[in-house]
């Protein structure tokens, strides 16, 4: 079987490099060795910003030439490869009379699971799906980056690929990775080269991952909530011939503080996306990582409003003494605090060499814990945010002294404080996207 796949993958790689050749329109092949040592943050080939050339177009004209440029159906069944979409619904042939803007979130993420079980699994399980994805994703333009060598240095990765959908494919004659050096890809990626090799030590290894990136904080602190409102003065007495005929009313006492408001959640991290690499020998030992970005940070709820201010007591009138103040109104309750972004989910990784003319080759999968000392995100969840403050008991209103001066009524008459807002959730994990070597999960 071994020697069967072998084979079988430099046809397959023969037959992709002849179609290049054949259908890209005014290749650019980058001539001599990039050292990626040379660029301080790393060295990046996506098709918006590349570091050094600019990509070519391939003209894929429809799904089977897309099929046969990734992972032909003969080589998904020598592999222990399992479905990539689950259970999609058979599609509806009057489906495809419509405009592909007019389906709904769920109807494109069906034909989006279709596209890549056709393209990298076994294409059977959603042959019903190949008349609308011919329909509506074909002919596709798919960005080439072709290069001889490359050497990647540790501290100075090779970024290749960018977030989405869109393919991405590179081709390099030849990669030789230091030790601890890093190829970081994002979104769906194709590398082929016809020999990489690796220079890694089990203290220094070199990685190939798959991530999604990190999503956003969003730690400041939510609004504050509004002050209660002011209670009433209190109304006189009303005095008789040589008494009080009616005792004069309290102050009313000050509204309750506002809520805080809701903290901000966190962003979510992305998914990884889909990495397949090809290459006719490997030689080394290579770490290999899939995995989603980790979850923002959420913020804190908003401080409870103050209680609002008692009402003054009124004046002494007559017979009547003068009245007493309103209480002050309680603080407001804390806004609940945010919750953490969710840490996003791996896709596949797919490895692919000529086995027999690589002896040395080994791989080991990248747990979430290593690779967070590696300056890879791990998909964890965000932080959430914290509860707001409690906000404060309005002051009492004020009172009249033995002088009849209006004076502050001291804490006997202050609102009592709010309570604090409860905390956020924290995000949730993400999970790691399967690795194939050769057909093999590990």
């Amino acid at each position: 079987m071994c020697k069967e796949r072998d084979q079988l993958l430099m046809e397959v790689m023969d037959w992709q490099e002849e179609y290049f050749i054949n259908h890209v329109k005014e290749r650019k092949p980058q001539k001599g060795t990039i050292y990626t040592k040379d660029y301080e943050e790393g060295f990046f080939i996506t098709p918006e910003a590349c570091s050094l050339g600019e990509p070519v177009y391939l003209d894929v004209p429809d799904l089977d030439t897309m099929k046969k440029l990734c992972n032909p159906d003969e080589l998904v069944a020598m592999g222990e490869y399992g479905s990539l979409c689950g259970e999609l619904p058979e599609w509806e042939a009057a489906d495809s009379l419509r405009d592909f803007s007019d389906f709904s979130i769920l109807e494109k993420s069906a034909l989006c699971d279709a596209f890549n079980q056709y393209v990298y699994r076994d294409s059977s399980l959603v042959k019903s799906y190949k008349q609308p994805l011919n329909q509506y994703y074909f002919p596709m333009k798919v960005p080439v980056f072709e290069y001889e060598d490359i050497v990647v240095t540790k501290g100075h990765p090779l970024y290749i690929g960018k977030e989405g959908d869109e393919p991405t494919i590179v081709h390099f004659r030849n990669m030789t990775l230091e030790k601890g050096a890093q190829v970081i890809t994002r979104g769906v990626v194709q590398v082929i080269s016809d020999k990489v090799k690796s220079l890694g030590t089990k203290a220094e290894p070199d990685i190939l991952a798959s991530v999604g990136n990190n999503g956003a904080d969003n730690t400041g602190a939510a609004a504050q909530g509004a002050t209660g409102d002011p209670g009433t003065p209190g109304t006189s007495g009303t005095s008789g011939k040589n008494s009080c005929s009616i005792q004069p009313s309290s102050g009313g006492p000050g509204g309750t503080g506002k809520t805080g408001a809701l903290g901000k959640s966190g962003w979510n991290g992305t998914n990884g996306g889909i990495l397949e690499k090809k290459q006719r020998v490997m030689e080394g030992f290579f770490y290999v990582y899939s995995n989603g970005g980790n979850g923002g940070n959420a913020g804190r709820g908003g401080k409870g409003g103050t209680g609002g201010n008692g009402g003054d007591a009124a004046p002494a009138n007559g017979h009547c003494p003068a009245g007493n103040p309103g209480t002050g109104g309680n603080g407001g309750v804390g806004g609940i605090g945010g919750n953490g972004g969710n840490g996003g989910d791996g896709k596949e990784v797919n490895i692919m060499y000529n086995q027999e003319a690589s002896p040395t080759a080994k791989f080991k999968v990248l747990t979430p814990a290593q690779a967070v000392n590696m300056g890879l995100p791990n998909a964890a969840g965000g932080t959430e945010g914290a509860g707001g403050f409690a906000g404060e008991g309005g002051i009492g209103g004020r009172c009249y002294d033995a002088s009849g001066k209006l004076v502050p009524s001291g804490d006997t008459y202050k609102g009592q404080p709010g309570v604090p807002g409860s905390d956020g959730d924290a995000g949730e994990t993400g999970s790691p996207g399967d690795i194939f070597i050769n057909g093999t999960y590990i």
